[in-house]
């Protein structure tokens, strides 16, 4: 009754702060190349540095939650070299997200280097037939960094100089953000999701000298999605993961009967 115990909602709408505060004293080399002053998390710092500690060919599962900076997790590696490491090949499920993170990418790029030096990042359908050119020519030189790209994209125009750069060396990490979708996504819609594992297997085969480091993205893994990753993108004593997952204080939840 709001007469005698007030609107039941009042409260909802105070603006109070319920998230408890995680930061963590950021890694010097971390806030050089990107600006940030904390970590969101220990589980940031904890994928972060597990990423930068990889073995050849092996494949990490990061499952942070929404919000706790997993993109960053695997942009450090390319920020460290300024687009010299080779090729961080990341998959994104839409070209929003591809544009979106090209723009954040660009921003902690220009901190260490030039406007002029920092190319197209993204590969979307609205690139130019001569922007998608000049991704492939330095994706094959050695150049490109870091591109952001969808699943069909990869498997599809990209596949050749894909393939020439890891018969060059020239790529060192394969990144699958939403990586869940591998295993909950069907054959009826965007089945590119499923042909990644088959994708990097090639890749793997075919590369020359050291082998490329896999990192699986995700705030929602299930045990059986990370059983399935683990057969997918294992040997499984080749996969590690780091989970920082917990409930989210947020919602707020009230029943009447």
């Amino acid at each position: 009754n709001s007469d005698t115990n007030g609107d039941i909602f009042e409260k909802i709408f105070e603006g109070q702060i319920v998230r408890q505060p995680a930061e963590r004293p950021i890694d010097p080399f971390v806030e050089e190349v990107t600006g940030f002053s904390a970590y969101l998390c220990p589980g940031q710092r904890s994928a972060l540095h597990s990423v930068l500690h990889m073995q050849p060919g092996s494949s990490l599962v990061v499952n942070l939650p929404t919000g706790a900076g997993k993109s960053l997790v695997a942009q450090v590696p390319v920020l460290l070299n300024r687009l010299s490491g080779g090729l961080t090949l990341y998959i994104v499920p839409t070209n929003a997200l591809a544009i979106d993170q090209e723009r954040r990418m660009k921003e902690m790029l220009q901190l260490s280097l030039p406007p002029e030096q920092v190319p197209d990042l993204a590969w979307y359908a609205g690139l130019s037939d001569v922007k998608k050119s000049e991704i492939r020519q330095r994706i094959r030189a050695g150049t490109q960094g870091i591109l952001f790209a969808s699943p069909e994209a990869a498997l599809g125009a990209l596949l050749p100089a894909l393939y020439d750069a890891v018969s060059r060396n020239g790529l060192s990490y394969f990144v699958v953000d939403e990586a869940h979708m591998i295993t909950e996504w069907g054959d009826g819609f965007r089945p590119a999701f499923q042909a990644l594992a088959g994708l990097r297997r090639g890749l793997l085969k075919y590369s020359e000298g050291e082998r490329f480091r896999t990192i699986l993205m995700s705030a929602t893994i299930s045990p059986q999605t990370v059983e399935t990753l683990e057969t997918l993108f294992g040997p499984a004593e080749m996969v590690q993961m780091v989970a920082a997952v917990h409930l989210r204080p947020e919602p707020r939840y009230w029943s009447y009967r």
